[in-house]
């Protein structure tokens, strides 16, 4: 497997809508993804195989810190280190760019993404409860994680 990474950028917005639509609950619109590329704060990276995208991270950054706001690998490519490569391929990124602080909020129950972030260096700084919906409502909490660079 080659990987290929690379900025994300429009054209690959409806690819990514099907990813999200796949491995999320409640995935993003193509609205969503138009807006959040619209920002200027905007970071985003996308990974690609045989001219097929199987992962992207997105975020945004404000001064010193950012926040990711989605980090997604179709579920076909899970497990093969997609997502380490792109997390730290942002990581990288932010502090290069002398961001000091990274923040984000994943499911309580999502083992596996809790575990990558642990090996990035997040540690949990709070939680949000009934954050993640469901189909009977919001009832799922989600851990808030921090990393910082010093």
């Amino acid at each position: 497997m080659k990987l290929a990474v690379g900025l994300f950028a429009l054209d690959s917005i409806k690819e990514a809508v099907q990813i999200h639509q796949q491995c999320l609950p409640m995935p993003w619109s193509e609205d969503v993804f138009h807006e959040t590329l619209k920002d200027p704060t905007h970071i985003g990276f996308k990974g690609i195989v045989d001219d097929t995208l199987v992962g992207f991270i997105m975020g945004r950054r404000v001064d010193l810190e950012s926040e990711i706001l989605t980090l997604v690998v179709h579920k076909d490519w899970q497990k093969k280190g997609i997502g380490a490569k792109l997390l730290n391929l942002f990581l990288n990124y932010l502090q290069h760019e002398g961001v000091c602080r990274v923040l984000l909020e994943v499911q309580a129950s999502n083992t596996p993404a809790l575990e990558l972030y642990r090996v990035f260096g997040f540690k949990k700084i709070g939680e949000r409860a009934n954050y993640y919906p469901v189909a009977a409502g919001y009832s799922r909490t989600a851990d808030v994680l921090q990393k910082t660079f010093f």
